[in-house]
């Protein structure tokens, strides 16, 4: 799966990839927990806000994960 059909997967489809991706990292910013996962050649971060999900964070693995954290709207 590419990172186009991640995203023009339906969420139900989404989510059942994302529960097959390999586990990455996970820590916490304050009041939000951030989760990364490996999807084949692409990632996934998902921010939660007390158990629930706030937004999705996606990028190639051409883009290192200091980049993404830096790129993303959730860092402080």
């Amino acid at each position: 799966m590419t990172l186009d059909q991640f995203l023009r997967a339906s969420e139900e489809e989404q989510l059942q990839v994302l529960w097959e991706a390999r586990f990455v990292s996970e820590r916490s910013v304050q009041e939000f927990v951030y989760t990364r996962y490996q999807v084949f050649d692409f990632y996934i971060e998902v921010c939660v806000k007390d158990h629930a999900v706030v937004a999705f964070d996606y990028f190639s693995g051409e883009r290192s994960a200091v980049q993404a954290g830096a790129g993303s709207p959730f860092y402080g």
